[in-house]
């Protein structure tokens, strides 16, 4: 659309038409849109594995292990979809901005909060790992031509196309819905690989 994928980015003083701009911006509301599209596939995927696991428990604690993983995820999964919906659209309109949802401390968490973010990190950085490995060769491609459209040289850290943006809201969404961590790592250990399998077809 804008360049071939072995041409070099152009550097960051190239003066780029408004039209290119607002191309690039498109191209993003398009990805988000595609990405929405996909969620309600995503959370299928992991009902029927959580399913799956019921089925399958032998024994009594694996079986309510089980249970309660699956009544979670059914009671949250609506919410944790609307939630990313929302949050690409937030970003969209504050794509260079740090910002982020729900940013009151309480006294006396704040370690608490501090253990609980660097685990999140560590988390949401696995999903952008597998995001980052299935949709290689088409996330090169759009960031060519995000970065010849808008005249950068990078892409800014939160961009919302990048792996690690996507693998960062949908664990803090994951949260935000009421469901657990402990469920997010089960299934990231056991579905990672085909929920970056669906993302990928948003690129």
């Amino acid at each position: 659309l804008f360049i071939h994928a072995g041409q070099r980015a152009p550097s960051s003083n190239v003066t780029h038409s408004e039209p290119l701009i607002a191309l690039a911006a498109v191209t993003r509301q398009r990805f988000c849109a595609q990405l929405g599209l996909i969620l309600p596939k995503v959370a299928q995927d992991l009902r029927d594995h959580l399913n799956q696991r019921l089925d399958t428990a032998r024994a009594v604690r694996d079986m309510q292990t089980a249970r309660d993983a699956l009544i979670e995820f059914e009671r949250g999964d609506r919410s944790w979809i609307d939630g990313i919906r929302a949050s690409l659209q937030q970003r969209l309109h504050e794509r260079d901005s740090h910002s982020t949802r729900g940013g009151h401390t309480v006294p006396g968490r704040l370690e608490l909060l501090a253990d609980e973010a660097v685990e999140d990190q560590l988390l949401a950085s696995r999903l952008a790992g597998r995001i980052q490995d299935a949709s290689s060769q088409e996330l090169s491609d759009l960031r060519l031509r995000l970065l010849f459209a808008e005249g950068r040289v990078e892409l800014a850290p939160t961009d919302v196309v990048r792996p690690e943006t996507i693998g960062r809201i949908l664990l803090d969404e994951w949260v935000h819905a009421g469901l657990s961590r402990d469920t997010w790592k089960q299934l990231s250990n056991e579905r990672s690989a085909s929920v970056a399998g669906k993302v990928v077809d948003a690129y």
